[in-house]
C-alpha cells in the first residue's frame, strides 16, 4: 500500500507527486500517457488565453485572500524546485511579462524559463527561422509582431541547420541539433552574413523558435548572446517545443529520483470505495487488470481537453474513477481521501476549457497540503 497514489502525469500530477515525496510519503503515480504538459508552451500563465492580471485571476477562479497567499507559496515552491533542477523560472504573478509566441503574438505570462525573455515595446528585433522547420515561419511572425508592437522595428531572416530528415523536422529536433557546438557556430555565421547582406544593424533581441538546445540550452543561449551581441529568446509555439519538453523531462526525472514509483502506460478504470473512502484504484495494463491500494489519492487527469472529463449526452463524465459529477464536472460527494488537482476539480476550471498555469501550481500545492491536514486529524477535501 502507498501513502499517496497520484493519477496523471501532467504538470499537476508531477508536482503533486514530487511534493508528496518531499514530505516523506510513499508515492505512486499512474499514467496512461505523457500528460498534456508535452503539448503546452512550457510557460506559466495566470489565465491561459487571457492577458488578465492577478485581480482578474482571483475573480475568474473565485479565489479568496487565503488562497492568494497559498498561490505565492506555491509559486515560490515551484521556482525553488526548478532552480534545483537546473531550469530556473522567473517572473512575477502580480505583473505578468509580455513574451512573443511562435505565431508572433505577444501574450503576458507569469512565469517563464531562462530561455524566454520579455519582448520590448520599442527598439529592434530579428526573427530567425530555420529552413527545415515548417511550423515556424519568420515572415509570418515578423508581420504579426509588427502589428503587436508598432514601435518595435522587426526584421526576419532564414538560415539552415544543414541536416535533413525523411520526416518533417520538429522544433525539438532542431533543439537537439543545436546542442552541437559546430551547428551553433554555423548558424551564427549564417546570421551574421545575412545581416550584412541585408544591411541590418545589431538588434536588441533575436527571436528563435522554441529550439535553443535540449540539454545544452545554457551553452546555446550563452553562445548566441555573446557572439551575436544581443539578447535571445525562444518563441514558444506548436508542440513538441523544447520549452515544454525541458520542463517535463526535468520534473519526470526529479520524481523518479525522489522515489516516486511510476506505473506507466497504465490506465485507471475504476475504484474500490468502502463507505466514504477509496481503498484502491483498478489499473489496466495490456492483458491485465489489478488493484493499487493507497491511503490518499490525488486526481490529476485533467479536464475535458486533457481527457479526464468527457462530455456525453447525459452530461460530463469523470473518466478515471467514474465519480458522479455535476454539470460543471465537479465530483458530487467525492471520497474523503480524494484530493483533485488542476482541471480535475471541475467547477472552477470548466469555463475556459484550459487550466494550466498558476491555478495548476496552486491546486497541486493545496492537494498536498490537504494530505497534511488529513493526517493531522481533520480529513478535508481541498
Amino acid at each position: 500500500m502507498y501513502d499517496v497514489v497520484v493519477i496523471g502525469q501532467g504538470l499537476s500530477g508531477l508536482l503533486s507527486a514530487i511534493w508528496a515525496r518531499e514530505e516523506g510519503r510513499r508515492t505512486a503515480l499512474v499514467a496512461a500517457g505523457a500528460g498534456k504538459i508535452m503539448q503546452s508552451t512550457g510557460v506559466i500563465d495566470l489565465i491561459p488565453g487571457s492577458d488578465g492580471k492577478l485581480k482578474e485571476w482571483t475573480e475568474h477562479y473565485h479565489v479568496g485572500p487565503r488562497q492568494q497567499l497559498q498561490l505565492a507559496e506555491a509559486v515560490g515552491k515551484f521556482q525553488k524546485l526548478m532552480n534545483r533542477l537546473g531550469y530556473p523560472y522567473t517572473g512575477d504573478i502580480e505583473d505578468p511579462a509580455p513574451i512573443v509566441t511562435g505565431s508572433g503574438r505577444v501574450k503576458r505570462t507569469a512565469l517563464y524559463p531562462q530561455t524566454v525573455v520579455p519582448v520590448p515595446d520599442r527598439g529592434s528585433a530579428i526573427v530567425v527561422g530555420f529552413d527545415e522547420l515548417a511550423d515556424f515561419q519568420p515572415l509570418f511572425v515578423r508581420e504579426n509582431l509588427r502589428r503587436e508592437r508598432p514601435q518595435l522595428s522587426v526584421e526576419s531572416i532564414r538560415i539552415h541547420l544543414g541536416m535533413h530528415s525523411q520526416r518533417l523536422m520538429t522544433q525539438l529536433d532542431a533543439a537537439r541539433l543545436l546542442d552541437r557546438k559546430d551547428i551553433r557556430e554555423d548558424c551564427i555565421r549564417q546570421i551574421k552574413r545575412q545581416m550584412a547582406q541585408k544591411h541590418i544593424g545589431r538588434p536588441d533581441l533575436f527571436i528563435f523558435p522554441a529550439s535553443l538546445g535540449e540539454n545544452r540550452w545554457e551553452e546555446t543561449i550563452g553562445q548566441f548572446h555573446i557572439e551575436l551581441g544581443a539578447r535571445v529568446t525562444e518563441a514558444p509555439g506548436l508542440p513538441p517545443n523544447a520549452t515544454a519538453v525541458r520542463l517535463y523531462e526535468r520534473l519526470k526525472r526529479a520524481a523518479v529520483r525522489s522515489g516516486v514509483r511510476f506505473y506507466s502506460d497504465t490506465t485507471v478504470v475504476g475504484a474500490s470505495i468502502d463507505g466514504e473512502a477509496i481503498k484502491s484504484v483498478k489499473i489496466k495494463t495490456p492483458g491485465r487488470v489489478s488493484e493499487l491500494s493507497g491511503e490518499y489519492f490525488i486526481l490529476a487527469t485533467g479536464g475535458i481537453l486533457g481527457g479526464g472529463l468527457e462530455v456525453t449526452s447525459q452530461g460530463i463524465k469523470e473518466c478515471a474513477l467514474h465519480l458522479e459529477t455535476d454539470a460543471s464536472g465537479k465530483a458530487v460527494r467525492p471520497p474523503i481521501n480524494l484530493h483533485p488537482a488542476g482541471a480535475s476539480r471541475g467547477e472552477r476550471t470548466a469555463g475556459p476549457g484550459i487550466v494550466g498555469g498558476a491555478y495548476t501550481l496552486l491546486s497541486s500545492y493545496e492537494a498536498v497540503s490537504g494530505l497534511r491536514r488529513s493526517v493531522a486529524g481533520g480529513v478535508e477535501n481541498v
